[in-house]
C-alpha cells in the first residue's frame, strides 16, 4: 500500500507480518502467499516480502535460518515460490520496476498501533528527562551559532553532538517507553544528567558571551531561544515578572522595576484579566468564567481539573499496556484538601495540598496578570502501585474530534467510540498540546513533559502517572515534579496554542546587567519570520561548519511563502535536505530569504 503522510507526501509500504517475532520457515512463506493472493486480486502485486531474525530486538538470523533460505534461494520451494535472499531496499526496487502499481491502494493519516498505550506514561522522570534534553540541546545550538556569528566565540561542535548521541541512544525503544528494568534507568538518569550539565555550562558560557557585549544603562538581560516573538515570565530577584515582547532568537534589555501582580485571589476564587476560576474544597475547578468571550468553560455541573485515578492492571505487559476496562475502577479525588492562597510577583493562585493513600499531592494553580494560560504546578510523593493518573477538563465545546501535536504537525482523532477503530484510541499520544474547538472558540491542554491523553465526547484528558512494577517494581514511586496549563482560546488551535505550547517547554533566560559599553545593541534576533504559520524549530552550524542552518516547518496546514529575515549578513541561501545535502539556491533580495513552505512541510535551509 502508500501511505500518505499529513504533509501529502507518500511512501510506499509493505506489511510482512501480524507477529512481533519472525523465525524464517516453510509456514512464513506459505503465510506471506496466502496474504498475497488475498491483497493480489486487489493490487496485482506478487512478490511478498518475508523478514527474518531472533528475538524481538532486531536480532540477527542464525546459521539454521540462513541454511533455510539459501537451500530455496533462487529455486522453486514452497508452493512452487520462488525464494530469493535480498535486502528489503532490494525487495522495494524490484516491485516498482517489475509490478503494476496502479491497484495499489492508499492509506493516509495516522495507522493508530492498537496496544501498548502504556508507553506514553511509564517512568515518567525518564520522560521528562528526554523532554528537556532536548530542547536544552536545540537552546545550546542556537546559542553558539549566535555567538559564533557575533562573537566568533567557540562552538562546541563535539560536545553538542556527543550529548545528541546519548539522548539518541536513550530514545530506544524499550528504555523511552519505560519498559525497561530498574537498573536500565538508574544508568539513564546519569546520562541525562551529564547532557544537562553540557548544555547548561555551554549556555551559561553563551548568554555571558552575549550579554557581557551588550551597551545598555543596565537592567535585566532576557534572551528567548524561541523562533518567534513573544512576551515571556522570568524569575527576577526572586519573582515572577512578566515581560514586554521579546524578539525571536535573540534578546532584549529591561528595566528592573516591581512586578505589579493583577490576580486577585479571594477565598476558593482567583481572577485575572481574562477568567474567574472557583474551585470546590476538594480543589476541583466548578467554575471556569472566560471574561473575555461572556462564556462559561465548563460544561454545567461539571468539575475541571478533577484528579482521577483508576486501577491499572492491564491484561498483560504491565508497563508497556493500558487495557480499556481500567475505566470500570475509578476513584476521584473529592475529599476536601488544604488549600491556601499564594502570591508571586505577577502572579498569584491557589496551592491545593491532599494526602493518597502513602503518597502525597500538591498543586499551585497560577493565574497570570498578562498572560492567558492557566497552569497547574504539580508536585508528587508517590509509592502507590498498578494506578493510573489523569486530570480532567469537561469543557463546553461542540466538536467530535480532537486535535494532537505530532513532531512538525498535528493530527484529528475522534472523541466518540462509533467505530471499532473508534473505540481504540482511548488513550492517544501527543506532544506539547491536545485541543477541541468549535467554530471561534477551542480550549486546549499544554504539557511540558507528558504524552498520553484522550477524549470523551467533550471531556479532555492528560494522563499524569502510570505506575506498573513489571519489569521495573520501583517505576514511577518517589518524586516528581511538572507543570500542565488549561488554554481557552479564541478560534482553534491556531490562535494561540502551538506558541503557547512552545512558550510553556521553553522558558526565556533573565540575568542581570549593569551599565556598560559593548559591540551589541540592546534588542536583537538573529532571525524573524513574517508566517505565523512557520515554527523556526532548529539554528545551527551546519555540520560541515559551512554557515547556519535553519530548519522550520509549517504547523497550521497552510501554504506560504515564508520570508526571513537574519540580524547577520547573509548573501546566500540554499534548500537542503534534512542531512543538509544542497539542493538549490533560494532566492536573498536585500538580506530577506523567500522560502515556499507547504502544507506541513519540512524545511531546512543553509544560510551563508
Amino acid at each position: 500500500f502508500k501511505w500518505k503522510a499529513i504533509d501529502g507526501t507518500e511512501v510506499l509500504s509493505y506489511a510482512p507480518m501480524k507477529d512481533y517475532v519472525n523465525i524464517y520457515s516453510d509456514s512464513q512463506i506459505v503465510n506471506a502467499l496466502k496474504r498475497n493472493e488475498q491483497t493480489g486480486k486487489e493490487t496485482g502485486v506478487k512478490k511478498a516480502l518475508g523478514m527474518m531474525g531472533n528475538g524481538d530486538h532486531c536480532g540477527g538470523p542464525d546459521s539454521g535460518q540462513y541454511a533455510a533460505v539459501l537451500k530455496q534461494n533462487g529455486s522453486d520451494g514452497v508452493q512452487g515460490a520462488t525464494v530469493e535472499m535480498a535486502t528489503i531496499t532490494e525487495y522495494f526496487d524490484s516491485v516498482r520496476e517489475t509490478e503494476d502499481l496502479s491497484k495499489v491502494r492508499t492509506v493516509e493519516g495516522e495507522m493508530y498501533f492498537e496496544n501498548h498505550r502504556g508507553t506514553y506514561t511509564s517512568m515518567a522522570k525518564n520522560k521528562k528527562n528526554n523532554r528537556k534534553s532536548e530542547f536544552a540541546l536545540q537552546q545550546a545550538e542556537k546559542l553558539c551559532a549566535t555567538d559564533a556569528l557575533l562573537n566568533g566565540g567557540a562552538t562546541h561542535d563535539d560536545e553538542l553532538y556527543h550529548a545528541w548521541e546519548v539522548v539518541l541512544r536513550n530514545q530506544f525503544h524499550d528504555i523511552i517507553p519505560g519498559s525497561s528494568i530498574f537498573e536500565v534507568y538508574e544508568d539513564s538518569d546519569k546520562e541525562y544528567a551529564g547532557v544537562l550539565a553540557t548544555t547548561d555550562a555551554v549556555c551559561g558560557e553563551k548568554i555571558a558571551a552575549l550579554k557581557n557585549n551588550v551597551t545598555t544603562n543596565g537592567g535585566t538581560f532576557v534572551y528567548n531561544p524561541l523562533g518567534f516573538a513573544r512576551k515571556a515570565q522570568v524569575k527576577v530577584n526572586g519573582q515572577t515578572v512578566e515581560t514586554p515582547e521579546i524578539p525571536a532568537l535573540g534578546w532584549a534589555v529591561i528595566p528592573q522595576t516591581a512586578p505589579v501582580c493583577g490576580v486577585q485571589v479571594n477565598g476558593l476564587t482567583a481572577e485575572n484579566h481574562a477568567y474567574i476560576v472557583t474551585l470546590d474544597e476538594a480543589g476541583r475547578i466548578v467554575r471556569l468564567f472566560d471574561k473575555r468571550f461572556n462564556r462559561e468553560v465548563l460544561l454545567d455541573g461539571q468539575k475541571g481539573n478533577e484528579i482521577q485515578i483508576f486501577e491499572d492492571f492491564p491484561r498483560q505487559y504491565d508497563n508497556w499496556e493500558i487495557t480499556n476496562y481500567y475505566k470500570q475502577k475509578k476513584t476521584v479525588l473529592d475529599t476536601p484538601a488544604t488549600i491556601t492562597a499564594v502570591t508571586d510577583g505577577a502572579r498569584a493562585g491557589l496551592k491545593i495540598e491532599r494526602k493518597f493513600l502513602s503518597s502525597t499531592i500538591s498543586q499551585t494553580m497560577w493565574l497570570y496578570t498578562e498572560n492567558d494560560r492557566i497552569d497547574f504546578e504539580t508536585n508528587l510523593d508517590w509509592h502507590e502501585e498498578h494506578m493510573l493518573m489523569k486530570a480532567a477538563f469537561p469543557v463546553d465545546v461542540h466538536a467530535n474530534r480532537a486535535t494532537y501535536e505530532i513532531q512538525f504537525g498535528n493530527l484529528e482523532r475522534p472523541t466518540h467510540e462509533n467505530t471499532s477503530w473508534d473505540q481504540a484510541k482511548f488513550e492517544v499520544c501527543a506532544h506539547k498540546w491536545a485541543d477541541i474547538s468549535e467554530d471561534g472558540y477551542g480550549v486546549s491542554i499544554l504539557s511540558e513533559s507528558k504524552y498520553g491523553f484522550n477524549a470523551e465526547g467533550s471531556t479532555m484528558k492528560i494522563t499524569l502517572l502510570k505506575c506498573g512494577t513489571e519489569p521495573n517494581p520501583q517505576a514511577d514511586k518517589g518524586a516528581h515534579a511538572f507543570t500542565y496549563s488549561l488554554l481557552p482560546h479564541a478560534g482553534d488551535y491556531r490562535t494561540a496554542t502551538v506558541h503557547e505550547a512552545y512558550c510553556l517547554n521553553v522558558p526565556a533566560v533573565a540575568e542581570s546587567v549593569a551599565a556598560q559599553t559593548g559591540k551589541l545593541p540592546e534588542r536583537f534576533s538573529l532571525l524573524t519570520c513574517d508566517a505565523p504559520n512557520v515554527v523556526i524549530d532548529t539554528v545551527k552550524r551546519a555540520y560541515n561548519g559551512d554557515g547556519t542552518v535553519v530548519r522550520m516547518y509549517d504547523a497550521f496546514d497552510r501554504r506560504t511563502t515564508a520570508k526571513l529575515t537574519p540580524g547577520f549578513d547573509c548573501t546566500r541561501a540554499v534548500l537542503c535536505d534534512l542531512l543538509e545535502n544542497e539542493l538549490e539556491e533560494l532566492p536573498v533580495e536585500n538580506g530577506v530569504v523567500s522560502v515556499p513552505v507547504k502544507n506541513f512541510e519540512i524545511v531546512t535551509i543553509k544560510l551563508k
